[in-house]
C-alpha cells in the first residue's frame, strides 16, 4: 500500500452497562456448568442461514463460500469432526426468521452460522434461544453486544457500527477538527453516533452523495468521511479526484466489506477504515486469499474471511471437546474460553461473545 493510504483496525470497544454485566455473569456461569454437561444432539449438522438471493446475496454467498472453503480444506470436517451443512436462504430478511427457525428445530440442527444482516441475526438468535448455537459471520447487531446479550450467540464479525467508530478514532488520531459525512440518509444517525464515540471534532454533511462535492467545497472540512457501498465509493472517489479536492481535503472511507484493495493505492490521500483486506501481506491472509481464489475463481471479501473464521473457531472448539456429539452448551463453553488462529488475527471472544481483535 502507498504511503498516502492507511489500513487501520482497532480493537472493538466494550461498553459495559449494569444490565450487560448481569447478562455476562449469567453467560459465564452457564459456560462453566455446561462444559461438563452430557453430550446431546450430534454437532456435525450445521445450518447456514444467509442471503443467497436478493439485494444482500453477495454478502451471503461470500459468507457461505468462506465457511465451506474451510470445510473443504479439512476434507469435509471441522476439527476432526465430519460435518454436513444445510443451506437456508433468508434473503437477509428478518421476517423469514420464524419459518427458518422452525425448520432448523424440526431437523434437530444444533449449530447455525451465516446471518447476513443485523436484523436477521437478532431475530433468529431470539427464536433459537436454548435450542441451537448461532455463530454469525456478518455485521452483528450492537444490541447483542449489550442489553440483549445472548448466551447462544457468538460472532466472528464486530458490531455493525464498529468500522465507523474506528473511523472516528482515525480522525481523532490525525487531529482533525471537522469531518464532512457522505452516507445515505438512512445510515446517517448510526454513522454520526459511532464516529462521536472516538471523534471530538465537529460533524457536518447531509443530503445525497451527488450534492456532496459542492457541500464539501462550501464547508471546507479537515477531512471527508465516506460511508457508501463499494461501487458508490469508487464512483464518488473518481468524481472527487476530478474535482481536485484530494490535494486539499483527505478522505476516510469505511470499507463495507467489498472495497477493492486496489483503491488503497489508486487514490492519493485515501485513508481506509476496515477490519481486513485481501491485499494484506501477512501469511495467514495470503494463504486464505490464494485458497479462496483457487477454489472459487474470485477474490474474497471481508464477509468471506469472517465466514472462514467462523469455521475455524467452530473446528477448534470441536477439536477441544474430543467427542463426536458434544452438547450445544459444551460447544458454547469451548468457544467462550479458547483462542483460534483466524485469518486477520487470533480470535478470542469477549464475555459478550463478540471478537476481541488483536
Amino acid at each position: 500500500m502507498s504511503a498516502a493510504s492507511a489500513f487501520i483496525w482497532r480493537p472493538i470497544s466494550r461498553r459495559v452497562t449494569s444490565r450487560l454485566a448481569r447478562c455476562l455473569a449469567l453467560a459465564a456461569a452457564a459456560s462453566v456448568v455446561s462444559a461438563a454437561s452430557p453430550a446431546g444432539a450430534a454437532s456435525e449438522r450445521i445450518a447456514f442461514v444467509g442471503a443467497l438471493t436478493g439485494e444482500r446475496a453477495a454478502i451471503g454467498r461470500d459468507q457461505r463460500d468462506g465457511f465451506l472453503l474451510a470445510v473443504a480444506q479439512q476434507h469435509g470436517s471441522l476439527g476432526g469432526t465430519s460435518v454436513r451443512v444445510t443451506e437456508f436462504d433468508d434473503r437477509g430478511e428478518a421476517r423469514r426468521a420464524g419459518t427458518i427457525a422452525g425448520q432448523i428445530v424440526a431437523a434437530r440442527i444444533p449449530l447455525v452460522t451465516g446471518l447476513s444482516t443485523a436484523e436477521s441475526a437478532l431475530a433468529l438468535s431470539a427464536r433459537l434461544a436454548g435450542k441451537a448455537l448461532v455463530l454469525s459471520s456478518a455485521a452483528a447487531p450492537a444490541a447483542l453486544a449489550g442489553e440483549k446479550c445472548a448466551r447462544n450467540f457468538f460472532s466472528t464479525a464486530p458490531v455493525e457500527d464498529a468500522v465507523h467508530e474506528n473511523g472516528g478514532a482515525i480522525a481523532q488520531g490525525r487531529r482533525y477538527r471537522s469531518l464532512y459525512i457522505v452516507t445515505p440518509s438512512a445510515e446517517l444517525p448510526m454513522v454520526r453516533k459511532a464516529l462521536q464515540r472516538k471523534f471530538a471534532g465537529s460533524l457536518s454533511g447531509a443530503g445525497p452523495a451527488s450534492d456532496a462535492i459542492r457541500g464539501i467545497r462550501e464547508a471546507s472540512p479537515d477531512a471527508v468521511y465516506l460511508a457508501l457501498p463499494a461501487k458508490e465509493t469508487r464512483a464518488f472517489l473518481v468524481s472527487y479526484e476530478k474535482a481536485g479536492l484530494f490535494q486539499r481535503i483527505p478522505v476516510i472511507a469505511a470499507d463495507d466489506g467489498f472495497l477493492p484493495a486496489e483503491l488503497h493505492n489508486q487514490f492519493s490521500g485515501l485513508i481506509v477504515s476496515a477490519r481486513w483486506s485481501p491485499g494484506l501481506e501477512d501469511e495467514r491472509s495470503k494463504r486464505f486469499v490464494a485458497g479462496f481464489e483457487q477454489h472459487y475463481g474470485r477474490k474474497p471479501s471481508t464477509y468471506a474471511m469472517q465466514g472462514y473464521d467462523a469455521a475455524i473457531v467452530l473446528g477448534d472448539a470441536l477439536r477441544a471437546l474430543k467427542t463426536m456429539a458434544p452438547s450445544v452448551p459444551a460447544i458454547s463453553g469451548a468457544l467462550a474460553t479458547r483462542q483460534a488462529d483466524g485469518v486477520g488475527s487470533p480470535i478470542r471472544f469477549a464475555a459478550n461473545h463478540f471478537p476481541i481483535t488483536q
